[in-house]
């Protein structure tokens, strides 16, 4: 549902195939003004909204526009009698600001999207992810209801679940506290992204954000060589969010990675 080509009067691109999870797949602009936008598109578990804004039809796909955000722009695909997927186009600064117009990146990559999705279902990913890929795991399994009970009032038997059963999320009956699990792809992570532990034999990073009340697991689960031949990395993402203690999320977030990990080495 990506064509690097059509972005290219926005700049130089390149499309990436290992970022983030595996229900997306994005094209990097670097506009001549510098900077980098990140265009993705990506598919959701979602009903669509209730609400569209301003909508266009291409190839029998509707193509809605978002409230406008700083910084990003995006499109909501809804699919013709379809009533639990929709795709998100959504172009983004990666860093700083710059000068480029992100709605207009946002439409052509929307047309490019609806346009495949028009033309009939969609193939699989080739080549196909090797056995010991998260690709082929469900995030929700990964955390049984005894594991969640480290979560007050988490409802474990409610789960939110994402596409393709990558990402899955719960939320709390007793209290604003949530949790998320989900995977994700990019390169090698550094002290940058938080401080590096070790849970269950793998490297992890906790990254708490006070002023987001959140504190972020990140669990490298394994290396392979992406599409440059770099060495990239999977891995599991625990968010715990909420009003309470950041260093009570953080506690919570460590006995989740616990149990997920001793889950994927199957003990």
């Amino acid at each position: 549902m990506t064509d690097a080509t059509a972005l290219g009067r926005f700049g130089r691109t390149e499309l990436d195939r290992d970022y983030g999870n595996f229900d997306r797949c994005d094209v990097r602009v670097s506009p001549p003004g510098g900077g980098v936008v990140d265009v993705m598109v990506d598919l959701n578990h979602d009903a669509p909204p209730e609400q569209l804004g301003t909508a266009r039809t291409v190839a029998g796909i509707t193509v809605a526009d978002d409230p406008a955000e700083s910084g990003e722009c995006s499109r909501t695909l809804v699919l013709p009698g379809v009533d639990d997927v929709i795709v998100k186009v959504r172009a983004r600064w990666e860093d700083d600001e710059g000068k480029a117009e992100l709605c207009e990146m946002a439409d052509d990559a929307a047309t490019v999207a609806a346009q495949a999705l028009g033309r009939g279902p969609l193939k699989r990913r080739a080549p196909p992810l090797p056995a010991t890929s998260l690709a082929q795991r469900d995030a929700c399994a990964l955390l049984s209801g005894r594991a969640l009970e480290a979560v007050p009032g988490i409802d474990a038997a409610d789960p939110d679940v994402g596409f393709g059963g990558w990402d899955c999320e719960w939320d709390s009956t007793t209290s604003d506290t949530w949790v998320d699990l989900d995977f994700d792809r990019d390169q090698p992570p550094t002290a940058e992204d938080g401080t590096a532990t070790r849970i269950n034999g793998y490297r992890a990073f906790v990254r708490p954000d006070r002023e987001d009340r959140t504190c972020e697991l990140e669990v490298v689960f394994r290396s392979y060589t992406d599409q440059d031949g770099r060495t990239a990395v999977e891995k599991v993402r625990l968010v715990v969010g909420g009003s309470r203690p950041m260093d009570r999320l953080c506690g919570m977030a460590t006995a989740l990675a616990r149990s997920a990990t001793a889950v994927l080495r199957g003990t």
